[in-house]
């Protein structure tokens, strides 16, 4: 999962650049709010939020369940210490959700009634691994990936650009090979999400900058790739249709 030496620890950290830009999170919260009581059938229900970043996932799940009148608690772990200390404040004053440092590999927790793992595969050692404990942390599971479109088609046309990792590049129809590998039940759905990429348009632009850095996943980049990828970007006019994969694993 997320190390020090990702996107997530650079010195200005781009990725509440994308949630601002972006509108995949609305989708996921509309979504959720349509399939809550699959995903949570008892009225006092444990869930777990896997790599939980700055918390978007958790709070979007907290802000339905309690429209939904349920009662739960919440675990979420993140590896990454500034992201811990973010979620530690975000949650302080609600005693249902407790926060911890701790990578999924490392992570020994009970059984859940939902285990969420939201755009965290990327950064596991070994994805079939990974799969296969959050799908066996939660009586249901939620996986989050991305697909073809948005972040990927970056990926594809700037592959040397990216950082290295083993599933950096990758899309939800990866994870649903994991599923059929271990003959796991499982439904997928995609949502289509779009990105306001205006400010990428402009190489100087800060926001924009952020947005470059988060789509190669690098905490810092040179200046002839932040004015290559912008003129790509430019190219795909001023939104990026954002292609998102969930897979609910029973």
């Amino acid at each position: 999962m997320k190390t020090s030496q990702t996107v997530y620890e650079a010195s200005r950290n781009p990725y509440p650049t994308w949630l601002k830009y972006a509108d995949e999170r609305d989708h996921l919260e509309k979504w959720l709010r349509t399939n809550i009581n699959e995903l949570c059938p008892v009225q006092q229900s444990t869930v777990l939020d896997i790599g939980c970043g700055l918390g978007e996932a958790t709070a979007r799940v907290i802000k339905i369940l309690d429209e939904k009148k349920k009662n739960y608690t919440i675990a979420a772990i993140e590896p990454v210490p500034s992201q811990v200390r973010h979620c530690v404040e975000r949650f302080s004053n609600d005693s249902r959700v407790s926060v911890a440092q701790s990578t999924l590999e490392d992570y020994q927790g009970k059984t859940v009634d939902l285990a969420v793992a939201v755009h965290m595969l990327y950064y596991v050692p070994n994805l079939a691994n990974a799969v296969s404990k959050i799908c066996s942390l939660g009586k249901k599971s939620l996986i989050v990936h991305h697909g073809e479109r948005g972040i990927n088609t970056v990926h594809q046309a700037f592959p040397e650009l990216v950082k290295k990792g083993a599933h950096i590049i990758s899309t939800y129809h990866d994870v649903e090979k994991e599923m059929e590998k271990m003959e796991r039940k499982y439904r997928a759905e995609c949502l289509e999400s779009r990105v306001d990429i205006r400010p990428a348009h402009d190489a100087n632009n800060p926001e924009g900058r952020d947005l470059i850095r988060f789509f190669l996943e690098q905490p810092q980049v040179s200046e002839s790739t932040y004015r290559r990828v912008s003129n790509f970007l430019k190219k795909q006019g001023n939104y990026l249709v954002h292609d998102v994969g969930l897979i609910v694993c029973d």
